[in-house]
């Protein structure tokens, strides 16, 4: 006499399992240079983003409080911070002085303009690297130019070098971020936004 038939319970089997899973790991493996890319870009533009955004609260504090504020670069190429410092408030009348540096890699407390701290401090955005370190600029209290009259401009780097994105600050102080490396989704190419190399 045969024996009844089993009856299968629901569930997967050893080879469905195995079968799910190698084709779980072959989609993993396929987006994970994908999520590379879009880490890369993301930590580049968050450092740009970090530095455009005190260079231009700097300009604006220094019209609004009729002071002078000077930008301050330090660090290395690997770990670098950026920081602004206002002159000092003038006393009885005086005219206002010119603002000294701030030393955002030593004394990060020392980089207050407006009465906020504008700093990138040392090591915030690591593996982003910033290729040589610009001359501290200030900007103007009447006019927010730069002084001295001029530009300034710097390149900052993606972790694995793909990707180069140049932040330059014009004579008038207007601050502008471009591509100047492979191209980045969201960023024009200097070149299309009339932006010169840095030197």
């Amino acid at each position: 006499m045969d024996s009844p038939a089993r009856a299968r319970t629901a569930g997967f089997t050893l080879i469905e399992l195995c079968v799910t899973m190698a084709v779980l790991v072959i989609l993993a493996l396929a987006a994970l240079p994908s999520y590379r890319d879009f880490n890369e870009r993301y930590r580049l533009r968050s450092a740009v983003e970090d530095v455009t955004s005190v260079i231009a609260s700097a300009r604006a504090a220094a019209v609004k409080s009729d002071r002078d504020v000077r930008i301050s670069f330090g660090g290395s190429a690997s770990v670098w911070c950026v920081g602004a410092a206002a002159a000092a408030e003038p006393a009885g009348g005086a005219q206002g002085g010119a603002a000294t540096a701030c030393n955002c890699a030593g004394n990060a407390a020392a980089c207050v303009a407006g009465d906020q701290p504008l700093i990138v401090p040392t090591g915030k955005h690591q593996g982003v690297t910033m290729t040589g370190l610009p001359a501290d600029f200030a900007f103007d209290s009447k006019l927010g130019v730069i002084q001295p009259l001029g530009t300034s401009c710097a390149v900052f780097s993606s972790p694995n070098g793909d990707y180069d994105v140049q932040i330059s600050v014009n004579a008038l102080g207007q601050t502008t971020a471009c591509s100047s490396g492979g191209l980045m989704v969201g960023m024009k190419q200097c070149s299309e936004v009339g932006v010169a190399a840095c030197p």
